[in-house]
């Protein structure tokens, strides 16, 4: 099968390679020169530790087996075609923003062969592919689905740190609208889908996909909002945690800073799209939940100041993680963002660390650890990176100004305070 992948993210870029590495012959197609050139490099284009990725697209490229062009007309060459871009929510109204989409759509349409299989995988809010994609493809085709050409919608389920895991091993929903469709869909994910291949309709397979994460979300939301109430009691979040999950059919999650990559925060203001005149409440409540997470994440820092005899105002506060999730330099949606912002409307300096993300306009990252920490008044550690498990305290407080500090993510140790520090964290009462 000769394949075309539109869109070299965190969703195409493990598809390509995998259909690469099944025998097809594939080329990523995307806007990025850059991404594009490290991929015809055999070079990853993704930031973090995602095992396996790398080597799975330096053999591709190095068996010539997969190569990536910024040339649309490629798609004319393919027999089936992944739609991989990104499906944002406006941050004011949050409606879906489908810009990138309808753009790939078009590229796709005008070049599409009669005959060929096109895979929607970006998530989409319910009626997506009825209203917006059959249409688009439609117009600037010249074809009609389930005759001149073939559509389905296939979800992905990738997470950063487990793509490969995750685009291999977990079961995938196949929505097609006619049998003939999902029948053919099935044929090319089996080639490479080890888990179950679930078929159903357009809309079901919309409507599953958003609910998946909109259910992540509530159930975060939950454990954060648990972890508020600890913080009121003076309890220890992560052994009540503990307690509740001891009975059967309980599993509270893991509270935090804050929710963020590319789907949890916003696929559940798509599940919500076109509801009107219904009114929906869990899942905006839990939205709100976890957007206030950061701005107190923050607020312990301002308390671990005071306590330390400084304000907040003019302080120098190192704040370690800018990714969302540890281990990888994924950044979309990152509560690190509204963290700084809090503490900078405060008057704080804010300098950050991660190893593996990279900065955005407004916010420089380090990776020299020791020149963050140096000279500050608090350390606040935001994401999970394994890099942050193991800091040396000892080292770190003959280093900072203040010796204070603020751990979102569990993994500072109570016993730093027997060496002068002060500690504030998410989910416990003061230490």
């Amino acid at each position: 099968m000769r394949a075309v992948v539109v869109g070299l993210g965190y969703v195409g870029v493990p598809l390509a390679a995998v259909l690469a590495s099944k025998g097809h012959s594939v080329i990523g197609l995307d806007i990025d020169a850059d991404r594009v050139a490290l991929i015809n490099k055999g070079l990853n284009p993704l930031e973090g530790d995602e095992p396996g990725l790398e080597a799975l697209v330096a053999k591709g490229v190095a068996k010539g087996r997969l190569t990536a062009t910024l040339d649309p007309a490629v798609v004319g060459t393919a027999r089936a075609v992944f739609v991989c871009v990104e499906t944002p929510v406006d941050a004011i109204t949050k409606d879906p923003e489908l810009k990138a989409l309808k753009s790939a759509l078009g590229t796709v349409g005008r070049n599409l062969r009669r005959g060929t299989l096109v895979v929607v995988e970006s998530t989409l809010a319910p009626t997506t592919m009825e209203r917006v994609v059959r249409p688009a493809l439609e117009r600037s085709s010249g074809l009609k689905a389930s005759k001149g050409f073939y559509l389905a919608h296939a979800p992905e389920r990738v997470t950063p740190g487990k793509l490969l895991h995750n685009l291999l091993l977990l079961p995938r929903i196949i929505g097609g609208p006619d049998e003939k469709t999902r029948t053919m869909t099935s044929k090319v994910y089996a080639r490479f889908v080890k888990g179950e291949l679930l078929e159903s309709t357009w809309v079901d397979a919309e409507i599953a996909k958003t609910a998946e994460n909109a259910y992540q979300d509530v159930q975060i939301a939950f454990a954060n909002e648990l972890a508020l109430i600890c913080e009121q009691f003076g309890a220890d979040v992560h052994e009540v945690r503990r307690l509740v999950n001891s009975c059967p059919g309980r599993t509270v999650l893991l509270p935090g800073t804050g929710v963020g990559g590319a789907c949890i925060p916003k696929d559940p203001w798509l599940l919500m799209t076109n509801l009107a005149p219904m009114k929906v409440y869990l899942l905006p409540t839990a939205r709100e939940v976890n957007e206030f997470m950061p701005v107190r994440t923050a607020q312990l820092v301002v308390e671990a100041l005071r306590a330390s005899g400084r304000r907040v105002k003019g302080a120098r506060v190192a704040a370690l993680g800018f990714a969302y999730r540890g281990n990888t330099g994924d950044t979309r949606n990152t509560p690190a963002i509204p963290f700084v912002r809090a503490l900078r409307k405060l008057g704080a300096d804010v300098f950050l660390h991660d190893p593996y993300a990279r900065g955005e306009r407004g916010y420089t990252v380090e990776r020299d650890l020791e020149a963050v920490v140096k000279g500050a008044d608090c350390l606040a550690i935001l994401a999970d990176h394994d890099a942050y498990r193991e800091l040396d305290f000892a080292r770190i407080g003959k280093l900072m100004r203040t010796k204070a500090v603020v751990d979102g993510r569990d993994l500072v140790p109570g016993s730093i305070v027997d060496e002068g520090f002060v500690l504030r964290a998410l989910g416990k009462g003061q230490y």
